[in-house]
């Protein structure tokens, strides 16, 4: 037994800079809050978010600009209203068609 406890402390002993490396290499890497495994995650969620605010900035623009749209052009005012308010003038018809898909969507929806 004492033979096995003074092989284990001359490996000890002989390695213990390579075992210090080591052993700051797993804390570093992988148990610390501030590991390279929790910066690599971080920079992909920051990656995410970059390009979900480019797309929200897109979405801003473009809705910057129907409302600037519909600010100064009449004709955008009575397309708006046309198609999303199915509005009509007195003199026309207007016929909103579904299609089964829809209707079978509505259906398991309620």
């Amino acid at each position: 037994m004492a033979e096995k406890f003074s092989g284990i402390t001359r490996f000890l002993i002989r390695f213990r800079y390579i075992l210090v490396i080591i052993f700051f290499i797993v804390i570093a890497g992988f148990v610390d809050p501030n590991s390279f495994l929790a910066r690599y995650r971080l920079t992909l969620r920051n990656n995410e978010l970059r390009a979900q605010i480019e797309q929200c900035d897109a979405q801003y623009a473009a809705a910057e600009r129907e409302l600037r749209d519909l600010e100064n052009n009449p004709r955008a005012v009575e397309r708006v209203a046309r198609v999303h308010l199915f509005m009509k003038s007195s003199d026309e018809d207007v016929y909103v068609i579904e299609h089964n898909d829809s209707l079978l969507d509505n259906a398991v929806q309620d």
